[in-house]
């Protein structure tokens, strides 16, 4: 029979939390503490279902809690909690942060069929391997709902294959649910890796150097012990004469190999020192072994020696080095090992440094029950670059200048449709960022320091990737918890800039600090009138801190544009903050935010996205509704093109059967229909992936939609897309066009791919302008495609609600020009260049007599109080001959008030 594997699963968890903004219930002691809050959370029934994996106590006034879920002692298969818990000034304990991710059914825990005929059913589909004793555990079947099952894993007899699988069978049918490969591997084609000799270089690049080898087991004369982090051990024994014997066996496990004898070294006691030297003799196998035991000792102390240890470590691991094959290394969950392959087809033997760092990362990954893919991949990466400071992995894998990956200098962001490796790099990325921030600001040593101490707290409490990438918004969040001294994140934490910082160059969006928060008052609508200026009034609340003055900013653009222009928003009260918008062009999609620094530095955003998803309006003085089609009954739209390729989910019309990725009804819509365009409707009883599309693309199109070619319209319809609800990496698109040529010709309009926030499902409205004059038949058509193109994912969309708007824009009454400021000298209104009766004569002849008016209204507002009027005769006769009133000084100079005065021609002033 030919070797298959059935696609694995991941739990379709109906709880998944990440809460670090509310406190739970105090109690006296942590653990009722963590359950009275996980019952409050998650419900008594499912909080009982928890079971406690490990404690870390980080400090004398922080504990981390780890939970897995079982029901009648039956684990869940990926069903994982974190618990973060802070002590009050009075000894009470509260949670300030958890997170869970698991099933709250009620679960059969009986098997229906013993594993005996499945045993039989895995030689048969799977001969030459060794298969274990199956154990229950509940796993995710083919709609990602936990199973009871019966799990084999079974080894490769061929050693060199290097392979081990897990069988899921199920304990209700006997079916096999799932097969899956569980060996984690470094695959390394085409880049470059380094082994420890000295530095980072592998065999055959680095020189080979004398240095103390930390935590080796050190026996003799009935005793032993661990050799210390410079090397020193103290071994005591009642004998007077027995042999020291030093292994590379550590805490963790030993490390053996394929290609040599074990490596040991032994000297006779003695009255004096007895030094031991692990000397290969440059046998690269020997030095294979020493460089593996050195970096798995190295990883191994930077968990269990942190505060509160790491309970996670208890797991054991075991290392082989000198395998048969060459460039790769891998690590095998189902037997804790970690497997480094000899030198050979160009390839340096890959027990070295950062490799053997990468794969100690799978192990941490594996301890914390956390799901492997591309999160293992970057978690592994991230303790290689955090450890040794270095960007590279695998330097010099296959030659100088040839490395596995430069993850520094790499560009990777999620979302990412490549491999697991490759993707792997946006979570490496962001702590190569973060340390190189650290070290930075605090200096290398207290930076690195601080950065390893991150690191571990993080590992601790996080739930690992998200919807198949290894790095999301929702990870930096735990960071920020990780790093937070006061369990309050609205005040900041220590590090939120480095971290925020280096979240934003891969992508990333820190969560808002809420140091004061804004309301909106008076605003722009949806339509705003041409060339008037737009007031904009917002109220503020302080929170730990105020806005500072002359920093804050209305940012305005027209859509298109990659340039934000500023308007000053002052602030004008101790709860007020006011700006303007100058007035704007017909036809002008504007853009606009609001961007509001406190006195630390940190920023309020209004809308809290910003830039990325600002507020809008059109300028326009109407907008009417002159097409609209909710799709209530079968319009007959084109549901296939030649070049179609799904074998199913095209196409249809109807009312669909709701599932995880699919709508359950149309848009609501002033008909009240339920129905729409969707990729398969579904049978009610079918999984999510029954129905969705596969095999290829699918094409809507529609027919041809009148439009006024005279006037701008607007074309809006109301999509679904899901593209994120499997295990597997989102990988494809929703691409919508418009054809103002009856169809001759297409225009992308808008794309939906991996990453977009819109692509989770959920409906959304969107849409496009159509300028007068450019549909040359008058008419608009529209068209969506979609399909399962890439890596096999769940795929489905949907259309509904048509409305096409007739918008026109007319300048009624333009506001006059700004006025004229020239510089004048006040008083002097006849522009003689003298302050006398003749300036009073003047302003009386322009008021009452038959003069046309001022050549400088500015000066002949004596009192400058905005107007000229007779207030201003008797300021300027008072101050000729009566001693008092405005004081003439003779200087040119413009008007320091704001008014609607003009000053064209002042006379005496250049």
């Amino acid at each position: 029979m030919s070797l298959f594997i059935i696609p694995n699963f991941a739990l379709s968890a109906d709880i998944n939390i990440r809460d670090g903004r509310s406190t739970g219930p105090l109690a006296q002691d942590v653990e009722s503490a963590a359950m009275l809050d996980a019952i409050r959370v998650l419900g008594e029934t499912t909080a009982l279902s928890l079971t406690l994996d490990w404690v870390r106590e980080i400090s004398e006034n922080q504990v981390q809690l780890a939970w897995r879920q079982e029901q009648d002692g039956i684990p869940v298969r990926g069903a994982v909690g974190r618990s973060l818990l802070k002590k009050t000034d009075d000894g009470s304990w509260f949670v300030h942060y958890r997170a869970y991710c698991g099933t709250s059914e009620e679960l059969v825990s009986e098997p229906l069929l013993q594993d005996s005929g499945m045993k039989e059913q895995a030689d048969r589909l799977f001969p030459q391997r060794s298969w274990s004793a199956a154990r229950l555990e509940f796993v995710p079947n083919e709609e990602q709902s936990p199973e009871l099952a019966w799990v084999f894993h079974g080894s490769a007899l061929d050693e060199s294959l290097h392979s081990t699988f897990q069988l899921d069978f199920s304990a209700v049918d006997g079916r096999l649910i799932q097969a899956e490969e569980v060996v984690c591997s470094i695959d390394a084609s085409g880049t470059v890796s380094a082994i420890r000799t000295e530095g980072l270089g592998p065999q055959g690049t680095s020189s080979v150097g004398l240095s103390a080898l930390r935590g080796s087991l050190v026996s003799g004369g009935g005793n032993q012990t661990y050799s210390q982090e410079n090397g020193d051990y103290l071994l005591t024994s009642a004998s007077n004469n027995f042999t020291v014997l030093a292994e590379l066996q550590g805490g963790w496990g030993n490390v053996s190999s394929l290609s040599a004898a074990n490596i040991t070294a032994s000297e006779p006691s003695g009255s004096g020192n007895v030094d031991l030297v692990f000397d290969g003799g440059g046998d690269t196998h020997l030095i294979a072994q020493l460089n593996a035991f050195h970096f798995i000792e190295q990883s191994y102390r930077l968990f269990v020696d942190s505060p509160g240890g790491f309970p996670a470590m208890s797991t054991p691991v075991n290392a082989t080095t000198g395998m048969s094959g060459t460039c790769n290394a891998f690590y095998d969950p189902s037997q804790q090992l970690l497997r480094f392959l000899r030198a050979g087809g160009g390839c340096v033997d890959s027990a070295y440094s950062t490799v053997v760092m990468h794969e100690f990362g799978h192990h941490v990954v594996n301890s914390l029950n956390l799901a492997q893919g591309a999160f293992g991949e970057g978690y592994g990466d991230s303790l290689a670059i955090v450890y040794l400071q270095t960007g590279v992995i695998g330097q010099d894998f296959q030659g100088p200048g040839l490395h596995v990956r430069s993850v520094g200098a790499s560009n990777v962001t999620v979302p990412c449709s490549t491999g697991i490796h490759f993707c792997g790099q946006a979570l490496g990325k962001f702590w190569f960022n973060l340390g190189i921030s650290l070290r930075n600001d605090l200096g290398t040593v207290a930076g690195q320091e601080a950065l390893e101490t991150i690191f571990v707290d993080w590992s601790g409490m996080t739930l690992g990737g998200a919807n198949g990438y290894p790095i999301r918004d929702e990870i930096v969040l735990e960071v920020l918890v990780a790093s937070d001294d006061d369990g309050d994140l609205s005040n900041g934490a220590p590090y939120w800039n480095n971290i925020c910082s280096a979240a934003s160059a891969g992508g990333l969006t820190c969560p808002d600090l809420a140091t004061l928060s804004l309301s909106l008052i008076e605003g722009l609508g949806d339509l705003i009138e041409p060339e008037i200026p737009q007031a904009v009034r917002f109220s503020y609340q302080t929170i730990s801190s105020t806005p500072a003055a002359g920093q804050c900013e209305i940012r305005y653009r027209e859509a298109g544009s990659t340039i934000w222009q500023v308007a000053a928003l002052e602030v004008i009260s101790s709860t007020l903050l006011e700006g303007e918008i100058p007035g704007q062009a017909c036809m002008t999609s504007l853009e606009w935010y609001v961007r509001v620094p406190d006195q630390g530095g940190f920023i309020t955003q209004y809308p809290a996205e910003g830039p990325t998803q600002p507020l809008t309006s059109l300028v326009a003085t109407s907008s009417v509704v002159v097409f609209e089609d909710p799709l209530a009954s079968n319009p007959s739209w084109s549901t296939s093109l030649p070049s179609d390729t799904a074998l199913v989910g095209r196409w249809e019309w109807g009312v669909p059967v709701g599932s995880g990725a699919q709508a359950s009804a149309g848009v609501p819509s002033p008909s009240g229909d339920s129905s729409g365009y969707f990729t398969g409707l579904g049978s009610a009883g079918d999984t999510m992936g029954a129905h969705d599309v596969d095999f290829g693309d699918t094409t809507l199109t529609s027919p041809e939609f009148p439009i006024d070619s005279s006037v701008r319209s607007e074309v809006t319809f109301w999509r679904w897309f899901c593209n994120n609800a499997s295990v597997s990496t989102p990988d494809d698109f929703l691409t919508i066009s418009k054809s103002l040529d009856g169809g001759a010709s297409w225009i992308v309009v808008e794309e939906l791919g991996p990453g977009h926030p819109e692509a989770g499902g959920g409906w959304y409205q969107s849409g496009f302008a159509i300028e007068a004059g450019t549909s040359g038949n008058g008419t608009v058509r529209l068209r969506f495609n979609t399909g399962d193109l890439a890596g096999g994912s769940i795929v489905e969309a949907g259309v509904d609600l048509i409305q096409i708007s007739a918008v026109e824009c007319e300048v009624v009454n333009p506001p006059p020009p700004p006025p004229v400021n020239n510089e004048f000298i006040r008083s002097d209104c006849n522009g003689d260049g003298n302050d006398d009766l003749s300036d009073a004569v003047q302003i009386l002849e322009v008021l009452f007599g038959n003069s046309a008016g001022f050549q400088c209204e500015d000066a002949c507002d004596i009192d400058d109080g905005g107007s000229v009027d007779l207030s201003d005769v008797i300021q300027l006769l008072q101050t000729l001959f009566g001693g008092t009133g405005v004081p003439s000084n003779g200087i040119c100079e413009a008007d320091p008030t704001t008014d609607g005065l003009d000053c064209v021609n002042s006379g005496s002033c250049p």
